[in-house]
């Protein structure tokens, strides 16, 4: 899911929780959940077209939300981390003859 698609279904969430009300969400034909996205209130058999008209708590929506934000937060410094792993190292010194022996 884009920024924006994300930023205006935090929108519309805040929206209708302001108003006691579910978001009401039409998901396409062969619609397909999401890892964590919430369940519906009620589930409801598609429509003719294929297409399911679902009802979320406006709060699970805003969780999941946050929850995708700070999965790419944390794979982003995790990316950081494996890029500064693979940084070119020097070539290690050249071993030293050995010390003469004293006499």
């Amino acid at each position: 899911m884009h920024m924006q698609e994300r930023e205006e279904l935090a929108r519309d969430a805040v929206e209708e929780m302001l108003c006691a009300k579910p978001i009401v969400q039409v998901h396409p034909p062969g619609w397909q959940r999401p890892p964590n996205w919430p369940l519906p209130i009620k589930a409801t058999e598609p429509q003719p077209d294929g297409s399911l008209i679902r009802n979320y708590r406006p709060i699970a929506v805003l969780e999941w939300i946050n929850e995708q934000i700070q999965n790419e937060a944390a794979a982003a410094r995790m990316a950081e981390q494996q890029a500064r792993q693979k940084l070119p190292t020097l070539p290690p010194l050249p071993s030293l003859p050995p010390l003469p022996k004293l006499p």
